[in-house]
């Protein structure tokens, strides 16, 4: 992804809304950008947080695993929509899959 597409999804991910066009070339620097086929996850309820997501094209489902072993889907993530941010802060595992 360039950083013409970043900025112009800028617009729509408030936790880059601030950011200058200089301190998104550093994000980028950082920044790992991967692709996920459909049915793919991210990450999976209970492992460590070691990184937040920013949903840059697609949708992707929050789900938990109930007791008896179905999974609620608790919400859909959409462009611009940002998950992973709170195991960081807390530093627990992650308390869904996505």
């Amino acid at each position: 992804m360039e950083l013409a597409e970043i900025v112009q999804l800028q617009k729509h991910i408030p936790f880059l809304s601030d950011l200058t066009v200089e301190e998104l070339q550093d994000l980028l620097r950082v920044a790992r950008i991967r692709i996920y086929r459909e049915g793919q996850f991210l990450f999976r309820e209970g492992m460590p947080a070691d990184g937040m997501y920013i949903v840059l094209r697609g949708e992707a489902k929050v789900e938990k695993r109930l007791e008896q072993g179905d999974q609620l889907v608790l919400s859909k993530l959409k462009t611009g929509d940002v998950v992973g941010e709170m195991g960081l802060v807390e530093q627990m595992p992650r308390s869904a899959s996505v």
